[in-house]
C-alpha cells in the first residue's frame, strides 16, 4: 500500500521538493499492544518513493487515546 501511495504522490509536481515525511507516532502503550506501527511502514514507503527522509523523531504522542478497535 505504501509503495502504491508513494508512487501516486511522486507524480504530483507539488511534492517534488518535500523535505521529509513526518510520522504521527503511536502512544507507547498502543504500540506495545499492536507489536508494530503500521504508520511507520506506510511512511517509510512513501518517503522512499518521494526520495526524501522519513522522520519519526519530530512529534511526540503524550496522551493515550482509545482507538476504533477499543470501541470508540
Amino acid at each position: 500500500m505504501g509503495r502504491w501511495w508513494g508512487a501516486v504522490l511522486a507524480m504530483d509536481r507539488g511534492l517534488q521538493d518535500v523535505d521529509a515525511v513526518v510520522a504521527v507516532p503511536l502512544h507507547p502503550k498502543k504500540q506495545k499492544q499492536r507489536g508494530y506501527n503500521q504508520e511507520a511502514l506506510l511512511g517509510q514507503s512513501i518517503a522512499e518513493a518521494l526520495h526524501t527522509q522519513y522522520r519519526d523523531d519530530v512529534l511526540l504522542r503524550a496522551h493515550y487515546t482509545k482507538g476504533q478497535e477499543d470501541g470508540e
